[in-house]
């Protein structure tokens, strides 16, 4: 006859424990939101905190940049004009 041999508890409860095992969330870096004041105690010295920031807006603006033509445009054209009319008559 065959003897069957039964697991002992902590087999269950260990197997219990893995399946209900969780990875812990995933946190984005960029999307950590800090509260305005902050206040810690230290025993009997209290520290106030506040998340202060600059004053103004820094702007920066790069200058446009000259750029100078490679062509010459001609505004006389005067020559050209008397040739093409003995041309055409």
């Amino acid at each position: 006859m065959r003897q069957t041999r039964t697991p002992e508890p902590r087999v269950f409860l260990s197997l219990i424990s893995l399946s209900l095992a969780q990875d812990p969330p995933v946190v984005d870096p960029g999307d950590v939101r800090y509260a305005p004041v902050t206040n810690i105690e230290f025993g009997y010295t209290r520290v106030d905190g506040k998340l202060v920031g600059p004053d103004g807006v820094l702007v920066s603006e790069r200058p446009k940049p000259e750029i100078t033509p490679m062509i010459t445009l001609r505004l006389n054209f005067d020559e050209e004009m008397a040739q093409s009319v003995s041309v055409v008559k």
